[in-house]
């Protein structure tokens, strides 16, 4: 399977050679070849990711899924609701290249199409305006009396059974369990809270910023920096090489990451590369500011790569006074060890 920049830009350019752009963002493609090109990119289970996104792109507040032996329903009340003529046309943001205009419309697009690879017996998406089907993989709108975003897919039981394989648990919660452990909204499966990550819990010193938050850790048994980015609900697992000589354990959220249409990695572009360095900027913040506030916290091996690193900010930084005070401070330390 392609992963990353480059099956999104082969995808495209299979798509400008059957397609036409339009104003809007989206793509006006036989639908039936931008299914069979969604096919060949996509994991079937990853449909929820995109349903997941999308609902929280809307504005949800909270996402409500319900499992049984083939059925799976995901409901939402979404901020704004969305005009039918764009859910007529959703099969033109399938496969558009992302932006923040027709994000929304891009990840409801993906999911709905994606969970219609296992060929399910039923599949449809209830809205304010409609319910939503395909029909000869074309978007068909037809009256609904609902107030709210309801997603359901049925499928027979013998395919349910060979998705679901020896597993205890369904292929979606299995999914939802490992990559939605940061979704800034309450995810409940068969009213069940999701579990939260807790990462966080023990920590030398946290904070936290619009776009991310930074805790350096005490060290456990094999313990190592980790770098999770938050997209649209979404865990992303990414390389912290490079970002920190302690150990730390990053958290960064955006929107605007590009992801791979597997929904496995994200892109390595220029505003991937620059959201990397904005990263780095503030985990040498969080460094000098945990050694200005609580040093006397930062001690022993866990907390002598965070004053490190703050004194490599000072350095940098001209601040050679405060520089002093702190390399007197880490000579303390060391003695006390001796």
């Amino acid at each position: 399977m392609k992963a990353g920049e480059g099956a999104l830009e082969a995808l495209l350019e299979d798509l400008r050679d059957d397609g036409q752009a339009e104003s809007s963002g989206g793509f006006s493609l036989d639908p039936a070849r931008g299914f069979e090109l969604l096919r060949t990119h996509l994991e079937p289970d990853t449909y929820v990711l995109h349903l997941v996104s999308a609902a929280i792109l809307s504005g949800a507040g909270s996402l409500d899924i319900e499992l049984d032996s083939d059925e799976f329903s995901l409901a939402w009340h979404p901020r704004e609701t969305v005009e039918a003529s764009l859910l007529t046309r959703l099969d033109r943001y399938l496969l558009s290249a992302q932006s923040e205009q027709n994000l929304f419309l891009r990840e409801l697009a993906i999911g709905l199409y994606a969970a219609a690879i296992d060929e399910p017996i039923e599949l449809y998406l209830d809205s304010p305006v409609g319910r939503l089907s395909l029909v000869d993989h074309r978007p068909v709108l037809e009256p609904v009396q609902e107030s709210s975003f309801r997603f359901y897919r049925r499928l027979g039981a013998q395919a349910r059974r060979l998705l679901q394989g020896l597993v205890n648990r369904f292929p979606e919660e299995t999914v939802l369990r490992k990559r939605c452990r940061h979704a800034p909204v309450p995810i409940r499966v068969n009213g069940r809270p999701l579990p939260r990550a807790g990462e966080f819990e023990r920590v030398l010193y946290l904070t936290r910023s619009q776009s991310a938050m930074v805790a350096f850790s005490r060290r456990e048994r094999q313990a190592c920096s980790r770098l999770t980015w938050v997209v649209n609900g979404v865990d992303f697992p990414a390389s912290a090489r490079g970002l920190a000589q302690a150990e730390v354990q990053i958290l960064g959220w955006s929107s605007s990451l590009i992801t791979d249409l597997s929904e496995r990695s994200l892109v390595r572009n220029d505003h991937y590369l620059e959201a990397r360095r904005q990263l780095k900027d503030l985990v040498d913040q969080a460094a000098l500011q945990a050694a200005m506030t609580v040093p006397a916290q930062l001690t022993g091996r866990d907390g002598r790569g965070v004053l490190l690193m703050a004194a490599d900010r000072l350095r940098h930084q001209g601040r050679l006074g405060e520089l002093a005070t702190l390399y007197e401070y880490l000579l303390e330390d060391r003695a006390r060890q001796l």
